[in-house]
């Protein structure tokens, strides 16, 4: 088996006007692992496939250093500083310690400066219980919704793979955080390279 060909115009991706994108990457420890290498295989397959570093990534955390997920796996992550040194997008990972931390007050940083901010599962489960009344709709992971309707007043929770509220973004996450990282990147991305990203998932 020889090297995959890339079937892109690698000149016209060069050529292209965006700039590099950087993910900031929100752990907390015990971190899902699942959502972690779905979105870096993501950001890393689109690099590939397009020829160049449009997409880059970092990880943060309220204790700076190493951080365990789930799954045993170790990151090193730089301290989360409200306002400091704000991505392009910014990702917060579910996981058992996903509901509490610094990431809500710099989400509200992101989002005043429209920049985009997803919280996937348990962390969006943390964001609805600390937002009584959001924009528009929210979702979380499905073994969430019915604790979360029996136990408060959520009239926009849904049961959908993502919802998009007033700038950030919440979602069920695990297995369905591959498909939301493509519908992130796409504005970033020509239709062919949007086509193409999702056939090496």
């Amino acid at each position: 088996m020889g090297k995959q060909e890339n079937r892109f115009d690698v000149a016209a991706a060069v050529q292209s006007p965006n700039k590099t994108q950087v993910v900031e990457i929100y752990v907390s420890k015990g971190f899902s692992g699942l959502e972690l290498t779905s979105v870096t295989h993501v950001l890393a397959t689109a690099n590939t496939l397009i020829g160049r570093d449009l997409f880059s990534w970092r990880y943060s955390t309220d204790s700076p250093g190493l951080v365990s997920s789930d799954q045993g796996a170790l990151v090193r992550a730089e301290p989360s500083v409200i306002d400091h040194r704000l991505a392009s997008m910014m990702v917060v990972l579910g996981g058992k310690n996903a509901g509490k931390g610094t990431w809500l007050p710099r989400a509200r940083a992101m989002q005043r400066k429209a920049r985009t901010v997803d919280m996937l599962s348990d962390a969006a489960t943390g964001y609805i219980k600390a937002t009584k009344a959001p924009a528009g709709r929210v979702t979380t992971h499905w073994r969430d919704v019915t604790p979360l309707i029996e136990t408060g007043y959520h009239p926009k929770l849904t049961t959908h793979l993502s919802e998009c509220s007033d700038g950030i973004i919440t979602a069920a996450g695990a297995g369905a955080t591959l498909e939301l990282m493509v519908g992130l990147l796409a504005p970033h991305l020509t239709s062919p390279q949007v086509a193409e990203l999702g056939n090496h998932l």
